[in-house]
This record gives C-alpha cells, structure tokens and sequence, in this order.
C-alpha cells in the first residue's frame, strides 16, 4: 500500500517538474556583448505571434511556446525568420518592423545556395539580443 502512495506521488510530480522549468519573467533577457560585431543590417517588415505545440512521446504531455515569425530582407532576399517570444505578456513588444544590426551565427550543415536553417542574432534597440532561424524564402 505505501508503494502504490509512493508511485501516484512521484506519478503526479513529474509535471510540475517538466512544466516547472519556464523562463521567470523577471529574468533578464540576453544582452548584446560590447565587443561583439554585427555587421549585417535586416530590415523586419511584418511581425506575427503563433503558438506552437509539440509532444513529448515519453510523457504523452503538450507543451506550447509563442513563436515570433518575421518577414525580413537579408541581402535584398526576403525570408521568413522564427524564434521564441522575447518579452512577458504584460510588457511592451521590442521588436518592431525596421532596421537591426544583425550576425550569422550558424550556417546550414550542408554548403550550397539554400538559406534554409541559417540561425541569425538581431540586435534590437534596448541590447536585448533575439535568436532566430530562417524557415522560408517569400522571394
């Protein structure tokens, strides 16, 4: 009898140990290091917020993130950027359409003329630094 308390206690924790590791809102946001270069310029025309879901398998639990889509020219290119909100609901968007000094921080595995999976860092205006990938090409 107290195994079977035992397992439906350790049963019922296991999601408050998965979904108990969300970003406090409080906790500062990266910033852009002083000494880093960005010598590209993105111009971001439009903005979109979507959720995103996905299934862990294992634990047959939902999770679902807020996900910033951007239309942006990179090199004259338009392309379709994706990466993770960077602010609390109740605080005012930083990332809005306009110019930012941006880097490349990782190119696709397999060289070639795609963009496809090229990770970007934007710098925005208050130095907080948002992570990004290109996910389409509009162009």
């Amino acid at each position: 009898m107290r195994l079977l308390w035992l397992s439906l206690l350790l049963l019922l924790c296991v999601p408050a140990l998965v979904y108990g590791q969300d970003t406090n809102p409080d906790q500062n946001l990266p910033k852009a290091k002083a000494k880093t270069l960005y010598p590209l310029k993105i111009h971001i025309s439009d903005l979109q917020l979507r959720n995103q879901c996905t299934q862990n398998m294992t634990l047959r639990l939902w999770s679902c993130d807020d996900m910033i889509y951007a239309t942006a020219t990179i090199d004259g290119k338009k392309m379709e950027l994706r990466g993770y909100r960077i602010w609390a609901p109740d605080e005012p968007v930083p990332l809005i359409p306009g110019d930012y000094p941006a880097r490349m921080l990782k190119a696709p595995e397999q060289p070639g003329p795609q963009m496809l999976g090229e990770k970007y860092e934007l710098v925005l205006p208050d130095r907080v630094v948002w992570q990004c990938t290109i996910t389409g090409i509009t162009e």
